[in-house]
């Protein structure tokens, strides 16, 4: 690999609870407005697929940063 890519930073753990934190809202407020009275579900559907994208990248990230690490730790 590069130096490059040697350079990025991880991603502090901070961060991956501002992300998690941020994932769980969404979730909570598709649930919250799933009954509203004007617009039935529309909201709730649009936080949802968020929620769901969320989700998605917070697996790729930790998936990557594993395979970083058990990278470093071999070399």
């Amino acid at each position: 690999m590069s130096n490059a890519a040697d350079a990025r930073t991880p991603i502090s753990r901070r961060a991956w609870i501002g992300f998690v934190v941020a994932d769980l809202v969404l979730f909570l407020i598709a649930n919250l407005t799933a009954k509203s009275s004007s617009h039935p579900g529309t909201l709730s559907n649009v936080l949802f697929v968020a929620f769901v994208i969320g989700t998605a990248l917070l697996i790729a990230l930790a998936v990557l940063t594993t395979v970083r690490s058990r990278r470093r730790r071999t070399r």
